[in-house]
C-alpha cells in the first residue's frame, strides 16, 4: 500500500492508454475515504494544492474506527 505524499500526487499506470499518468482528485479523495459527491473549495483547484490537502487527511475509515473503539471504552 502506498502513501499519498503531500508534494506529488502518485503516478499510476493506465492500461486503458497504456502509459503512466498520475492520479485525478477524484482518485485521491476515494483513496482516502472521501464520498463521491464531497464538494472540493473552487479556491484550492490547483493539483499542487488538491494533492496537499488530500495527502494531508487521514483516512475517513480510520477516523470512524477509531470513533468506534474510543465509544466501546467509554472514552466518549
Amino acid at each position: 500500500i502506498g502513501t499519498i505524499l503531500s508534494s506529488q500526487p502518485p503516478v499510476i499506470y493506465d492500461e486503458r492508454y497504456n502509459q503512466e499518468r498520475f492520479m485525478s482528485r477524484h482518485e485521491l479523495l476515494r483513496c482516502q475515504g472521501f464520498p463521491s459527491r464531497l464538494k472540493w473549495p473552487s479556491h484550492l483547484q490547483s493539483q499542487r494544492k488538491v494533492t496537499k490537502y488530500i495527502g494531508n487527511a487521514v483516512h475517513v475509515g480510520t477516523v470512524k474506527a477509531i470513533i468506534k473503539e474510543m465509544k466501546e471504552q467509554s472514552c466518549l
